[in-house]
């Protein structure tokens, strides 16, 4: 054994408790990564919490990563000790990647060549996501776009919008804080749905409805403010992975305005 790790345990859906382990030595093909960084989804992680879980069920938190190769197995090839490398890692003090079963090698990491903090490099794969939310959204320059959701996927999706060229882009949250980050992502405007009327907000600022409406929340009912706040013929793009169901209006909501709903997930 190298040393004793740390790494987050959820028990149940309601508690979160630090678990000590030992760290085994790396067998063939594997490596074992000490890690520094690694980047909340608050999404993903919060989906687990909740009293209908299986009490004694045990999940480890996090999958975005930052940190050095410690160790290697034998046949390892690309990698090196002492490597900076972004894995697949929960949240804890080291992670030990293996090669994939099905494909026979390493997938779920990889060398980073780039001049980044640590801090950067964590946000690779939350900016991953993000980026093909609106890469599938095909925006044009001066396409009015709304992004439900400000919160870390939420502003990288109002980020990338700007570098698109959208114009306007809407920020709406529930918390003054996230949209007044929002306005340094780049949103031109901001809309607080707490008032409840942020489709109305929304179709004042897009002269009847944005082209594009990002779901970039946990809540699956936002869905229904996305296919209103947006413009016939308009798009409406789910970002990431809210989980649940939503009863959608399909004669009237979708199929007489031609709205063009996409899936996106990474």
């Amino acid at each position: 054994m190298l040393e004793m790790g740390r790494r987050l345990v959820q028990i149940g859906g309601d508690r979160v408790e630090i678990e000590n382990f030992d760290l085994p030595e790396p067998g063939p093909g594997e490596i074992l990564v000490r890690i520094h960084r690694s980047q909340i989804s608050a999404g993903s992680e919060r989906t687990g919490f909740g009293p209908d879980v299986d009490q004694n069920r045990r999940r480890y938190l996090g999958y975005s990563t930052v940190g050095h190769v410690q160790a290697t197995g034998d046949g390892v090839e690309g990698f090196a000790v002492d490597d900076r490398v972004m894995a697949w890692g929960p949240h804890g003090s080291h992670w030990l990647a293996k090669p994939d079963p099905e494909l026979g090698h390493l997938r779920n990491i990889q060398r980073i060549e780039y001049d980044l903090t640590d801090e950067q490099a964590a946000f690779a794969r939350l900016g991953d996501v993000a980026l093909h939310g609106v890469r599938r959204g095909e925006l044009q320059i001066d396409e009015s776009v709304a992004v439900f959701g400000q919160g870390v996927v939420g502003q990288l999706v109002t980020a990338f919008c700007r570098i698109s060229g959208a114009y306007p882009i809407i920020g709406v949250d529930l918390d003054t804080a996230r949209l007044d980050m929002a306005t340094t992502s780049g949103a031109t405007h901001t809309v607080n749905a707490s008032d409840g009327a942020s489709v109305e907000s929304i179709r004042a600022i897009a002269e009847g409805g944005v082209h594009s409406a990002f779901h970039v929340a946990r809540d699956p009912r936002v869905l229904i403010d996305c296919m209103e706040a947006a413009a016939v013929h308009g798009k409406v793009m789910l970002v990431g992975s809210p989980p649940g169901k939503v009863d959608l209006g399909l004669q009237v909501d979708l199929l007489r305005r031609e709205l063009d709903i996409r899936g996106t997930y990474a």
